[in-house]
Formats: C-alpha cells, sequence, structure tokens
C-alpha cells in the first residue's frame, strides 16, 4: 500500500531579526578610527555611570558619540545609520514617504577592551534597535568564544521539556542561543530586547568596539542624537 502524503505548511510563528552588514572600505576607515578611539581612553570622554555587568579593563566611553563632529567618525556614523534605516523600512514595508516622517535618536558609545575585560548578560532597555560595530576585534588567543558575543533565546520557556521531538530541531526552530565573533568593519544588528553577554577577552592587543541604542519617533519628538532618513 502506497502511503499519501499530507500537504504540511511551515509558519514561522516566533522570530528574532538578526542584521549584518559589512563596511565596503573597511580595511581604511577602522584603522583611522582604531587610532581615534585610543587616543580618547581618558576619563574626559569616560561614561560616569558604573555598571555591574561589566567586568575587567573595560573602558565605556559617554554615550553622546554620534554628536560629535569630528570628520574622522562621520564615515562610521553614516555607515550604520544607513544600515539601521535600511532594516526599518524593509522589516516595517515603509515606503519613501513614511521613512522621511520618522526621526532617529540614538545613543552611542565606544568599548575598549583590554586583558580580562568582559561584559555579562543585558539587554538595552528604552530602545527598539541596538548594535555592534568591530573597529578592531583585537587579538583572541586560541579558544574559539574567546570575546565572543553570545545571543540568548528570548523563548524564556521553549526547552523546558526536550526529547527526541524536539532536541534536534534545526534553525530557526532551535532552542540553542547564537555566537558572534566580531571582525573589523562588520556591523550587526539587533532588538534591543535581546539578553547577550560578551566572553572575557585576553588578547594583547585592545579591542575597540562602537556600540549604538536607537528609539524613533516621530518630527516634533525630542531626541538625544536625531537624524532624518533621506
Amino acid at each position: 500500500m502506497t502511503a499519501h502524503k499530507h500537504q504540511m505548511k511551515t509558519h514561522q510563528l516566533f522570530s528574532v531579526p538578526l542584521l549584518e552588514f559589512d563596511h565596503p572600505d573597511a580595511a581604511s576607515l577602522c584603522p583611522r578610527l582604531r587610532s581615534f578611539f585610543l587616543a580618547r581612553e581618558t576619563e574626559q570622554y569616560r561614561d560616569d555611570i558604573s555598571r555591574d555587568t561589566q567586568v575587567g579593563p573595560l573602558f565605556e566611553s559617554r554615550f553622546d558619540l554620534f554628536y560629535w563632529k569630528d570628520p574622522e567618525i562621520q564615515p562610521m556614523v553614516e555607515f550604520i545609520h544607513r544600515s539601521l534605516a535600511r532594516v526599518v523600512a524593509e522589516l516595517n514595508r515603509y515606503d519613501a514617504r513614511q521613512m522621511s516622517a520618522l526621526r532617529f535618536n540614538y545613543h552611542a558609545w565606544y568599548h575598549i577592551t583590554r586583558e580580562g575585560g568582559f561584559q555579562s548578560m543585558h539587554n538595552h532597555p528604552n530602545a527598539s534597535w541596538s548594535g555592534i560595530f568591530c573597529v578592531d576585534p583585537g587579538e583572541p588567543r586560541d579558544d574559539p568564544r574567546e570575546g565572543k558575543v553570545r545571543m540568548y533565546d528570548p523563548r524564556s520557556n521553549a526547552n523546558m521539556y526536550m526529547d527526541p521531538g524536539c532536541e534536534n530541531l534545526q534553525s530557526p526552530f532551535n532552542f540553542s542561543s547564537m555566537e558572534i565573533q566580531h571582525e573589523s568593519g562588520k556591523l550587526w544588528v539587533f532588538p534591543s530586547y535581546l539578553m547577550h553577554e560578551i566572553f572575557p577577552y585576553f588578547g594583547a592587543r585592545p579591542r575597540v568596539i562602537v556600540a549604538f541604542n536607537c528609539w524613533l519617533t516621530a518630527p516634533e519628538s525630542p531626541n538625544t542624537y536625531q537624524r532624518t532618513y533621506s
């Protein structure tokens, strides 16, 4: 007897977008950015809030980086902004008119991590999108997980029961976290609610990363740092 297969439609009920971009001129831009940020690893630029998620030799700047008018950082700022605008437009299916009515408000800063620095699990409240841009990944040792960013599954109870019926589910339906290795010139954009951590880094060369949070408002709304989409 021939078995008849019933039609099966698979729907992705819940999904977390993670967007990846590569700067087209990273080889030229990132060394200049590295020098720029390392020269500003001083108390003048340090954020005055101490965060218990940050451990070891990790410098965090003030959150006004995208306010700065220094020409050295403008190509990076523009690249990040245009990349995020593309994410917002495509994932929300906004047309040009709808995008022109939006204002992008930013907190942005840079991290300089030296040997032994790391960040424990956290997310970024009061924003819709966050991102990390790698200026210099440093020199991780032989441990393949050193300094990686781990993104956690936001479905806190999804793996409450595991058996052969679900323990080998394939992406995007699996329950495991995802780990990202920094690469010079690479930008990752993700929803701000996503819990993540950065494993300890032990390289000799300082690691330099730029991070940001963004929330969108109508044109008349007050802002921290504002850019239009054009």
